[in-house]
């Protein structure tokens, strides 16, 4: 990137934070968990961002799809791995998102807690911050476990640990 693009596009990024303060809006739509019987997880995250956001972007300064596998590793303590991002979507595998027991013919999965206010106050340490109201609890979370069974949650500012037990199906003496 050229000297010259670099200062036209800082340049456009302080108009827009002097003449348009507060004018970002990041809005969280969907986020969805589906756990494998190995406990790996896949999450799609849907997000809508308002021109602003989509200026601040495209200019690089924020990835969107990386900060949200960043905080996703944190909480998780696992590692996530990036598999699709577009305008509004970012989809991610995690490795051993949810801990597998197996008891006495029954299958248990547990999953960690996701707090969005975290998600929140470690966004507002980075310089932007002051310039995009951003609302980060999804409108609506779904966590599927391999036996169809469904959680869901809507609007919440954090993903309670779950704790599902899948009963294993028994032979028929058929």
């Amino acid at each position: 990137m050229s000297t010259q693009r670099i200062c036209r596009a800082g340049a456009l990024i302080l108009a827009l934070f002097v003449l348009v303060p507060n004018a970002g809006a990041f809005t969280a739509e969907y986020l969805g968990i589906t756990i494998g019987e190995s406990g790996d997880a896949h999450v799609e995250f849907r997000y809508r961002l308002d021109w602003y956001e989509h200026v601040v972007v495209f200019l690089r300064i924020v990835d969107p799809a990386e900060e949200f596998r960043s905080a996703l590793e944190e909480h998780s303590g696992r590692e996530v791995l990036v598999e699709r991002v577009d305008a509004g979507l970012a989809s991610f595998e995690v490795q051993n998102f949810a801990q597998v027991q197996e008891a006495d013919g029954c299958i248990s999965y547990r999953t960690p807690g996701i707090s969005f206010a975290k998600a929140r106050e470690a966004l507002d340490r980075y310089w932007f911050a002051p310039f995009i109201s951003a609302d980060l609890s999804p409108e609506e979370t779904v966590v599927s476990f391999p036996d169809g069974c469904v959680e869901r949650y809507q609007g919440s500012e954090t993903l309670p640990p779950l704790e599902h037990v899948c009963r294993q199906r028994q032979e028929s003496g058929v």
